[in-house]
């Protein structure tokens, strides 16, 4: 798969390569079932649901729960997505949209609504993955848009503030 999305139990959320559906497993590799859901972003809150985005064409994000059925509630976050991760308790998904110098933005999942953002772009570089981590800080992964391919990671309080960057070079 191109992308793929863990729960704590050993549920592995998977897309396939030709972006068709996806495919949940479990802790053994046994197929638990086949979402029919186009997708190229997945997270998950680490318990009990896993976070689906189309990044190709639209903001919408859905949930997908252990049993590989679609939640009921959906949000329409904007323009297309290419990371995000919503926070442990399920009430904010954080996330980058498409493009250079994106900001990581905030979503209420609980009252469907737009919030400010966590933290500016960073100039020429793009968003690769977001992680909430256990105590609410925020870990994102920026790549850099120049041949050079210079990486690195910001994590950030829930407030928004810079907590410590790591950088690499590969």
């Amino acid at each position: 798969g191109e992308a793929m999305s863990q729960l704590v139990t050993g549920l592995l959320l998977v897309q396939n390569i030709d972006n068709s559906d996806l495919k949940l497993y479990d802790g053994a590799f046994a197929l638990v079932a086949t979402v029919a859901i186009d997708s190229h972003v997945l997270s998950s809150n680490r318990a009990t649901l896993f976070y689906v985005a189309n990044a190709a064409t639209d903001g919408l994000v859905q949930t997908v729960d252990v049993l590989g059925a679609i939640g009921g509630t959906s949000w329409d976050v904007g323009p297309a997505i290419v990371a995000m991760a919503p926070a442990r308790d399920d009430s904010i998904l954080y996330y980058a949209p498409q493009g250079a110098v994106a900001a990581i933005k905030r979503w209420d999942l609980i009252g469907n609504v737009g919030l400010s953002d966590l933290a500016a772009g960073v100039t020429d570089h793009t968003v690769r993955e977001i992680f909430v981590l256990s105590d609410g800080t925020v870990l994102v992964l920026y790549r850099d848009t120049s041949p050079t391919t210079i990486c690195f990671a910001r994590l950030y309080s829930a407030a928004g503030a810079t907590v410590i960057t790591y950088t690499t070079q590969f």
